[in-house]
């Protein structure tokens, strides 16, 4: 949390209110909302921060599978302060700690580090597979950053190793202290410590997310949040060799992005979207090279994306790859008015 601290919550001076709070019902459905709320009271400056987790449906699937994370920072002094907020995701997915992501629009996966500086410049979202296997992904994580509505997006967001104070330790970082780590996080590649010794560590990962300091006057209220939740890899007819997924808006006219993964791609091999009618092209070319593995990869698949416009008219539709090499995948996608700020 900033506003001069740079402490996680619950550290440092301050106190909780009572933890664990309901959040009450829905007030335009009236449904209970399936989640909780905590707050933290800065006495010394009059700062209140509110966390809120809620459970709620994900785009695609409508199940509940995905939670919203939402934090409101308010100044209740009679002077203005700044505040910001950093998160530090731990991306433990299934059993494996060590997981590289799906940036869009980048070619290969994350799987040493990269940051990503400015608004303009943060992914709407990170995906990551359990496992790279595609008839059997595993857990499939989606890490969605721009919710649009009130919602901004973060001003900065790191990939790169979870920061072991082990770290620390060996002089390869500074500050480096696990989940008490301070407002700046280390960079490194999430395979530092493998690198060093391969037999007692594992590539381990983490995301962090920043909203940097902003002025906030008396009285006023500052909201950032995200979701996380379960994602899904289409894969029964790409014979284990071909996989989709997708994320973003769903909403008529709005943007979102399919990925391909193609498992051990050959040299030249492309991949092409089919696209309904009705659907546009708007990133990418519809046929591509898929990108080749790195020597030192530590997954089997290679992405390739594209960033499309929904069509106008609410439906079901079914989006298709067809690869190269014979083998070819669909996926279908519901296009509906109602979204989450909507």
């Amino acid at each position: 949390f900033g506003d001069n601290s740079k402490q996680p919550l619950g550290v440092g001076q301050g106190r909780w209110l009572p933890m664990k709070l309901e959040l009450g019902n829905d007030p335009e459905t009236g449904r209970p909302r399936q989640g909780l709320k905590s707050v933290w009271v800065y006495d010394d400056k009059h700062i209140v921060a509110t966390q809120q987790v809620e459970i709620i449906p994900g785009e695609q699937s409508r199940l509940l599978d995905t939670c919203l994370v939402r934090y409101v920072i308010e100044n209740q002094d009679n002077i203005n302060h700044t505040a910001g907020l950093r998160f530090m995701l731990d991306t433990f997915i299934g059993a494996n700690d060590g997981v590289p992501f799906t940036v869009p629009g980048e070619k290969g996966l994350c799987d040493t580090m990269q940051e990503f500086n400015g608004p303009s410049a943060i992914p709407d979202f990170l995906e990551a597979l359990e496992h790279d296997d595609l008839r059997n992904p595993g857990t499939v994580a989606h890490l969605h950053l721009k919710l649009g509505g009130p919602i901004p997006p973060p001003s900065r967001v790191t990939l790169g190793a979870w920061p072991n104070q082990e770290l620390t330790k060996r002089n390869l970082a500074s500050g480096a202290m696990a989940q008490l780590t301070g407002w700046d996080v280390p960079v490194l590649s999430m395979k530092t410590l493998f690198n060093l010794d391969p037999r007692h560590n594992l590539p381990d990962s983490c995301v962090v997310i920043y909203w940097q300091d902003q002025l906030l006057p008396p009285g006023a209220k500052r909201e950032v949040g995200f979701t996380y939740g379960l994602g899904n890899v289409a894969s029964g007819e790409g014979q284990g060799q071909l996989g989709l997924s997708m994320d973003g808006s769903f909403a008529p006219g709005g943007e979102f992005t399919v990925t391909a993964y193609v498992t051990e791609p050959a040299a030249g091999q492309t991949v092409t979207l089919l696209l309904p009618e009705g659907f546009q092209l708007l990133e990418g070319s519809a046929t591509q090279v898929v990108p080749p593995l790195a020597p030192e990869a530590n997954s089997r698949n290679s992405p390739v994306t594209w960033k499309v416009r929904a069509p106008a008219q609410e439906g079901d539709y079914v989006l298709k790859v067809q690869s190269s090499t014979g083998v070819s995948q669909t996926q279908p996608v519901t296009i509906r008015s109602q979204r989450i700020f909507d």
